[in-house]
């Protein structure tokens, strides 16, 4: 009878730690899919690819969920899925940290934040007015300085971070669903 319980409380742990595992893998997994979803959607968003300042404005939200994906995969997040998660989803992970790893992303968090709620005063004052372009172009001129701060994407590192977040994502989804 002893040794039955003593069974029965070393199954019960052993459940007890596949569950935390599970629950912490999971909501890793989420995540990275989340911030990968957000960076595709916001990359694919970019239109035009000049250095001219007034043009970063478009690149703002992408650099904004890079940040977000960065903050994603370095922190613990990042740490489950190397410590849980299957071996496709860690490689592909670690590929996208490094590309993220690589950008320059501008000389700090701080002025980058300063741009992206430039951008956002911007939307909600366009969207309460009707001169758009002279609204438009009096912020550009007035954000300039932070603006030019915030290097744009170029082309190919756009092409590589969409290749990577697809493959991120696919690998993620079928960890979730089950051993890859």
């Amino acid at each position: 009878m002893a040794l039955s319980k003593r069974g029965d409380r070393k199954h019960a742990a052993a459940i007890d730690y596949e569950q935390r595992v599970w629950e912490a893998k999971s909501a890793a997994l989420i995540d990275i899919i989340r911030v990968s979803d957000q960076m595709m959607e916001e990359v694919k968003r970019i239109t035009d690819w000049s250095d001219d300042p007034a043009v970063a404005f478009g690149h703002i939200s992408a650099m904004h969920a890079i940040f977000d994906a960065k903050v994603v995969v370095d922190g613990p997040s990042g740490a489950a899925l190397i410590a849980f998660g299957a071996d496709p989803v860690r490689a592909a992970t670690d590929d996208l940290r490094q590309v993220l790893a690589s950008l320059p992303l501008g000389e700090s968090r701080a002025s980058f934040d300063l741009a992206y709620r430039a951008r956002q005063e911007q939307l909600a004052y366009i969207n309460k007015h009707e001169r758009l372009q002279d609204i438009f172009d009096a912020h550009a001129k007035e954000k300039r300085s932070v603006l030019i701060a915030i290097q744009p994407l170029n082309p190919d590192v756009a092409a590589t971070l969409l290749t990577l977040c697809a493959r991120v994502i696919e690998t993620a989804r079928s960890d979730l669903r089950g051993p890859v």
